[in-house]
């Protein structure tokens, strides 16, 4: 654990250097830079995600704001396409040692969950939990494609739903489910059948018919409403990285029927190779 733990302090350092390098001058604070994902040192060995999070964990440390993910020009070699280059749309707040912030393994494991404590909301949460609540201690049990039940501590808390916990397409009026409240009800449905599959991004793309980055921003997206709601500042998903697919820390459960334990189950979900997981309509 100690270990990983230096390693994390190293990588992240790296990573902040990387991105103050981008920084123009006079460098004057704050100021947005762009910064491509082949320009963070190869030694690092990080794909998308892990350096997804990474970049996030600075974001909470307060030394950055991240804006985002955008896209150069297609990339065009010898007359061929070749793909899109991302780019990480960054502000840096703060010039700063991170050996300071990150002195010994208390501060990190503060900052990285180990140690919970309540974010700053501009809304109160749905739920008010105590101060030491953890990931951990929670369970979300889909009812339907719309309802749920809520755990804290093995006890029932509370019936909730899309609609009040805000996974709703905004500007409409029936507001239906939005693509992040699809990815937690799809995660349910994997979670019940490891056997199929596992939460990679490649399935979870595929599932929700989109595209790796559409797939990881809205991931990102489910991250945060779910923070907000439950008002723990600790991320609610493990780092890609560390579990190769996106794997909670809290328990969640499909509906009774999607449990992966009778033929209901096989009437009314899909796996395919090649399109994943789809949950049928009644």
């Amino acid at each position: 654990m100690k270990m990983s733990i230096e390693n994390e302090k190293i990588k992240l350092q790296i990573i902040y250097h990387s991105i103050l390098q981008k920084i123009k001058p006079p460098n004057k604070l704050p100021q947005v830079i762009e910064i491509k994902e082949t320009e963070f040192p190869g030694s690092l060995n990080l794909d998308k995600e892990i350096l997804l999070g990474s970049i996030q964990k600075l974001n909470d440390f307060g030394v950055i704001k991240f804006l985002g993910i955008s896209k150069e020009d297609p990339v065009i070699f010898d007359g061929e396409y070749v793909g899109d280059t991302p780019f990480f749309k960054i502000k840096v707040l703060k010039w700063v040692s991170l050996s300071s912030i990150l002195q010994n393994e208390t501060d990190i494991t503060n900052k990285f969950g180990s140690t919970h404590h309540k974010l700053e909301l501009e809304n109160k949460p749905l739920l008010e939990l105590s101060t030491d609540a953890q990931w951990r201690d929670m369970e979300i049990k889909f009812l339907n494609q719309y309802d749920i039940d809520i755990y804290f501590k093995g006890k029932f808390l509370k019936k909730s739903n899309h609609e009040e916990m805000g996974f709703f397409r905004k500007g409409t009026k029936d507001k239906k489910p939005d693509k992040q409240w699809k990815l937690l009800e799809l995660l349910s449905v994997i979670y019940s059948n490891k056997k199929h599959a596992k939460a990679t991004i490649e399935i979870i793309s595929q599932s929700l018919r989109v595209s790796k980055d559409a797939c990881m921003k809205i991931k990102e997206k489910l991250n945060k409403k779910l923070q907000e709601v439950f008002g723990i500042y600790d991320t609610p998903f493990f780092d890609y990285g560390e579990k190769d697919e996106y794997q909670a820390k809290f328990k969640l459960k499909p509906e009774s029927e999607l449990r992966g334990n009778g033929e209901v189950f096989i009437a009314r979900t899909r796996y395919d190779d090649k399109i994943g997981y789809k949950i049928l309509d009644e």
